[in-house]
């Protein structure tokens, strides 16, 4: 009978180490697979970097160009001013051009009438 028990508790006793020796085999190939997803995340984390200093640049771009746009408009507003100036002192020279023509047109008269008197 304990012969038979031996045998019996020796037979549970290789079960249970093949099934430890099983379930190690699978604690082992998680931990690979956890060091390959750890890698990958490592990888990920990395591009994520990487692509928030690209997002930075391009911010930083953004802000020189929108300085840049600020200057072109302010340069755009003066100029405008001066087109605006220009066009008023030219209003005022051809207001000048057309009293002296009315003024010469006068005098034109009055020589044409001088000379008419004269004869």
């Amino acid at each position: 009978a304990f012969g038979q028990e031996k045998v019996v508790q020796q037979s549970t006793i290789d079960k249970l180490n093949q099934e430890r020796a099983e379930q190690q085999q699978k604690i082992e190939a998680f931990g690979r697979e956890r060091a390959v997803q750890q890698s990958t995340i490592d990888k990920l984390n990395q591009e994520n970097a990487e692509q928030q200093q690209e997002i930075k640049a391009f911010g930083q771009e953004k802000v020189v160009q929108q300085s840049t746009i600020d200057k072109l408009n302010q340069e755009r507003a003066e100029q405008q001013q001066k087109i605006e100036a220009f066009g008023r002192e030219r209003a005022v020279q051809q207001s000048t051009i057309d009293k002296l023509n009315q003024e010469n047109a006068e005098q034109q008269q009055e020589i044409k009438a001088f000379g008419q008197e004269k004869v």
